[in-house]
């Protein structure tokens, strides 16, 4: 039995009515009560943003749609993007602000209706976006069940929350609209999210310590991902460490890259552990970590050590890339049962260049281009570099011959290979390449 049906209150759910003013009456109501459980059943209710409060259920029954209203004026902003110049409003459906035990389940779906293509440039000349679901400074939030469909902008966002569970939900949003991430952990501790299946315009799960907040204790796991972008993604924004994250048993596929580790503005990422992965991923580099700070001139202290990798297949045509500074290494990164099958072959490996993965970027210019060495597994600049049996293959058994080597290796001290596996390579290619390598052995 259900506390608070919305339709009590004087929803219509027609699909036409604005039902924003009922269905916050039986939020607020509810919440004034001491808590309970607000029904929305079937039918699709018109919303601006809606208040979400401390001890409420919301719970979407079969076929309940709340969609957002295209009327903009009924979203009034809730914040600034970070790092926008000049600062652009922030604007949310469904918003929980610093409320404890929030939970939304259910069967039903909510629609941010951002349906149409949208691309750079012209993304940064839409002068309002709403965001589907932000929680930000809550704990105790429970989000299960659900479907979220067409998020304008990021979809679910947790910022600076604790005690977290974000399991069985659906996100289906259009593949080319930027800036429609699937889940955001920003600043946040203690949080699961388990069985999501994530189709987005951008990174499927991103983790970010925008404001100095550490973002740890994190568990990904049983989840299928699909982007455009980047399907896990760590950074770019980071003045915060990221930290005790560990993400097991997912699939990427069909993605431009399956998973990145972008360090620019100082805080630390440790302690990760990547287990049982099946990646599928485009771009050229398609497993990506760096260490590169966002202003050359003024960067700051940063490091990325203690990562492991372990049952990892990465498809696709591109390339494992991994790099530090000389001030500040990779530190501590192993590799343990790697697969990497080969779907392509290069035309011009001179041309290539990282990814920076994001365009407020200004990297020096007379950097060292480790991205344009023909190897298929690129790492410069790190101290400690394990691998216990890595097997390269070309996914096509009609041209079995590689076109590249295996491992470029550069400025690395301490660790080794042991058990690398390949197909024939083309005549004339060196298998290995050290250059400035110290205790570092091949086995």
């Amino acid at each position: 039995m259900y506390d608070y049906n919305v339709k009590q209150f004087g929803a219509a759910g027609d699909g036409e009515t604005l039902d924003q003013y009922a269905l916050q009456r039986a939020i607020d109501t509810c919440s004034e009560a001491g808590g309970g459980t607000v029904y929305v059943p079937r039918g699709t209710y018109v919303t601006g943003t809606l208040m979400l409060r401390s001890n409420v259920h919301l719970h979407l029954g079969m076929q309940a749609v709340i969609r957002a209203s295209s009327d903009m004026s009924l979203y009034p902003p809730v914040g600034y993007e970070a790092y926008t110049n000049p600062p652009r409003a922030t604007y949310i459906l469904l918003l929980a602000r610093e409320v404890s035990n929030c939970r939304i389940t259910g069967e039903g779906e909510i629609n941010g209706g951002g349906t149409e293509d949208l691309w750079f440039p012209e993304n940064r000349l839409v002068p309002m976006r709403i965001g589907t679901l932000l929680f930000t400074g809550c704990s105790g939030v429970r989000v299960d069940g659900i479907t979220i469909r067409h998020s304008d902008s990021w979809t679910l966002h947790v910022q600076q929350c604790e005690d977290v569970m974000i399991s069985r939900v659906a996100i289906r949003n259009n593949r080319n609209r930027i800036n429609t991430d699937g889940i955001g952990i920003d600043g946040s501790r203690n949080v699961q999210i388990s069985d999501c299946n994530i189709e987005s315009g951008d990174d499927s799960i991103v983790f970010k310590s925008i404001d100095g907040f550490a973002c740890e204790n994190v568990t990904v796991s049983g989840c299928v991902l699909r982007s455009r972008c980047q399907a896990i993604k760590f950074g770019t924004e980071s003045e915060g460490p990221i930290r005790n994250v560990t993400i097991a048993n997912c699939v990427v596929h069909d993605s431009t890259i399956g998973l990145s580790l972008y360090l620019k503005d100082g805080g630390p990422y440790e302690n990760l552990v990547f287990s049982n992965l099946i990646i599928h991923a485009a771009f050229k580099f398609p497993f990506l970590i760096d260490i590169t700070p966002r202003y050359y001139q003024s960067s700051k202290p940063v490091s990325i050590r203690n990562i492991v990798f372990d049952n990892i297949i990465l498809t696709g045509p591109g390339r494992i890339f991994i790099e530090g500074t000389a001030e500040h290494p990779v530190e501590n990164i192993t590799f343990n049962n790697f697969t990497n099958s080969m779907t392509g072959e290069e035309e011009d490996f001179s041309q290539m260049t990282k990814a920076t993965g994001t365009s407020r970027c200004d990297a020096d210019p007379d950097a060292f281009n480790y991205a344009a060495q023909p190897y298929q597994f690129v790492a410069a600049h790190v101290r400690g570099l394990y691998i216990n049996g890595m097997t390269f293959r070309k996914d096509n058994p009609d041209v079995a011959i590689l076109d590249r080597g295996l491992l470029y290796l550069s400025h690395i001290e301490d660790g080794y290979a042991r058990n690398i596996n390949h197909n024939p390579l083309q005549s004339g290619i060196a298998p290995v390449q050290q250059d400035h390598c110290r205790n570092w052995r091949l086995e």
